[in-house]
Parts: C-alpha cells; structure tokens; sequence
C-alpha cells in the first residue's frame, strides 16, 4: 500500500481491536470494517455533494431563463351571444 495514512491508521486500529480482541484475525477484520465504513462515510457526502451542486446548478439555470420567458395573454371573454 503507497498511502502510508491509511496504512497507519490500519495498524493503529487493528493493534487496538487486536489487544481488545486478543486475537489477531478478528483484530484484523475489525480494522478493516472501521476503514470500509470510514470510506463508505465518505463516499456518501461526497455523492449528496455532488447532487445538491447539480440541484443548485439547475436552480441557477432557471434564475437566468426567468427573463427570456413570454407573458401568457389571457383569452378574450366570450359573449354570451356566441353561445
């Protein structure tokens, strides 16, 4: 692994869960599960992120297209003759 932060906090982790444990492998799995919801935590806000920037961009979007729309002219009133 390149990313030595992560890698760090892997060890640190699985040392704690491992002396919590007393056991190496469910020390292990448990500093994997942490890093999975961290990143599965991250992953979520980054994507609602995204999609309120893309809410926002269409709302600015139709901000601008307000001024470019026509008056709707209400139809005459029609005379009780044409009935």
């Amino acid at each position: 692994m390149t990313n030595t932060a992560m890698t760090d906090l892997l060890q640190r982790v699985s040392a704690a869960n491992t002396a919590k444990w007393g056991d190496a492998v469910h020390g292990q799995s448990a500093g994997l599960k942490q890093l999975w919801s961290l990143t599965w935590r991250e992953a979520q806000t980054q994507t609602y992120a995204d999609a309120f920037l893309v809410i926002a961009v269409c709302f600015v979007v139709a901000t601008l297209m307000v001024p470019l729309m026509r008056k709707v002219v209400a139809a005459p009133a029609s005379t009780a003759e044409a009935h």
